[in-house]
């Protein structure tokens, strides 16, 4: 029997990059992280970057994205988006993409991934865990409340021994199941 880590309080999932996302009850995960997380991203295929990402541009957190339908192992779900001032629409609205150009200020290209890409629209890794512990020990730094969503986590876990900043031991293992 393995060693418990603790327990998951919250699951999230983006399925748009820098796009605010969705609470879930329950995830499938693969290869790739949460199943149909930043599963689109809008390219700017000028900037070495090449994810429009909210560092950039900060009222892309203002758009929500859910997934609409169950999807495959060839294709994502479905996306609809709530803009910030309450519209909803697919994320296929041609609207919202000439919106988002707009705001951005540069030519961009939306991209739908599936689940045969790599990366997709992550930066690094596939799945982002932050702790109950760590994010306590970063209150107690900075004298104010911090949000855990602030770190846009897939997984925050209560920790079973309350040790902060334990998951960067982490980065690089694999969660057995």
């Amino acid at each position: 029997m393995g060693h418990s880590l603790g327990k998951i309080s919250a699951i999230h999932r983006y399925p748009v990059k820098s796009f605010r996302g969705e609470s879930l009850q329950e995830a499938a995960v693969s290869r790739f992280g949460l199943y149909g997380d930043r599963s689109r991203a809008f390219l700017d295929e000028k900037s070495p970057v090449r994810h429009l990402t909210a560092k950039h541009v900060p009222k892309l957190l203002e758009y929500q994205a859910a997934c609409v339908s169950e999807g495959d192992e060839t294709s994502f779900p479905d996306v609809r988006i709530t803009t910030p001032d309450g519209r909803v629409v697919p994320w296929t609205d041609e609207e919202l993409h000439k919106e988002i150009e707009q705001l951005s200020g540069r030519p961009l290209v939306p991209v739908t991934f599936t689940p045969q890409d790599e990366l997709m629209g992550v930066d690094q890794a596939q799945l982002l865990i932050v702790t109950d512990a760590s994010v306590r020990a970063l209150e107690q730094m900075w004298g104010k409340p911090v949000d855990p969503l602030r770190f846009r986590p897939n997984i925050v876990l209560e920790q079973a021994d309350g040790v902060p900043f334990a998951e960067e031991d982490w980065i690089g293992l694999f969660i057995a199941y």
